[in-house]
């Protein structure tokens, strides 16, 4: 089996993740499953095209590249996706009805609000 076709393999497997997690972009039920869906995918789907560019241009300087950029990309992803995570949680991004746990608030008394409500128009 040539490298070429090892590469083409790989990258198809990639774009099939990518479309994949965008299904998933639509199809989820709220902020936060898509979002997962997303960077999973995401992750997974760049390290195979990156795979399947070196097989298709194998040296020891595409490895070292490939290599470093694989690993940049897992490292960010999750930060990534973190912080988008926060953002949302911090924006009261509707959650899906078949989620009961707030994992947040359970563990840190500090995020619930224990002022009293206020008055429409009030500050």
């Amino acid at each position: 089996m040539s490298w070429d076709l090892v590469g083409n393999v790989l990258m198809v497997i990639g774009g099939v993740v990518f479309a994949i997690g965008a299904f998933g972009l639509v199809r989820m039920p709220d902020f936060y499953a898509r979002l997962a869906a997303v960077t999973m995918s995401g992750g997974l789907a760049i390290v195979l095209i990156l795979l399947g560019a070196l097989a298709h241009q194998p040296s020891w300087g595409n490895a070292v590249l490939v290599a470093l950029a694989v690993l940049i990309q897992l490292a960010t992803a999750g930060v990534g996706g973190g912080a988008m995570a926060r953002a949302g949680y911090l924006t009261d991004a509707q959650r899906s009805p078949q989620v009961h746990w707030d994992e947040i608030t359970t563990t840190d008394p500090s995020h619930v609000d224990t002022s009293p409500p206020r008055e429409p128009g009030q500050p």
